[in-house]
């Protein structure tokens, strides 16, 4: 009874270690396909700067991969402009942009996750999601900044008597 215990724990322990691992892929593209796209505002302003920002992050997108797939940005399954935001809805992602805003979100979404073990208590595939922002604004500029912190070194004169670095105890 506890062999069986084990290997249960063992089987969720590695489809949940690779449950993560593709989650932190598919978080990984989305902040690479983010980024991407609110790079296209440095380049040009405004709403001229919409669709350099979806082909960026569409680029982006589909260069990275979750798992071992690439992530599918092969057909626009739907694109809309919803009150000034584009929306373009990928197999499988979903970019936002905002030009109003400068913003362009990410979301990448894989439904089959193929799991090893929990297909035994019947849980084949297990879906992953990840989302990303990322806003181009300009960096803020500052006259006179007083670099006002706490000093981060001290250096003790007085304690260390054998001179190891390890403060000693007062005798």
């Amino acid at each position: 009874m506890s062999m069986i215990a084990i290997m249960s724990g063992m089987a969720l322990a590695i489809d949940l270690g690779m449950l993560y691992k593709n989650r932190s892929d598919a978080q990984r593209a989305a902040d690479a396909a983010a980024l991407a796209g609110a790079s296209a505002y440095l380049d040009v302003f405004g709403p001229a700067a919409v669709t350099p920002a979806r082909n960026r992050a569409v680029e982006y997108l589909g260069s990275n991969s979750v798992g071992n797939e690439l992530i599918d940005t092969s057909s626009s399954v739907q694109a809309f402009a919803l009150g000034g935001v584009l929306v373009d809805s990928l197999p499988e992602a979903v970019v936002e942009v905002m030009p109003n805003d400068f913003k362009v979100r990410v979301e990448v979404r894989r439904a089959d996750n193929q799991t090893w073990f929990a297909g035994l208590f019947g849980k084949n595939i297990m879906p992953v999601r990840a989302r990303a922002t990322a806003i181009a604004s300009p960096a803020g500029a500052a006259r006179c900044l007083k670099p006002f912190a706490l000093p981060d070194i001290w250096h003790d004169q007085n304690g260390d008597v054998d001179g190891d670095h390890v403060w000693d105890m007062p005798t």
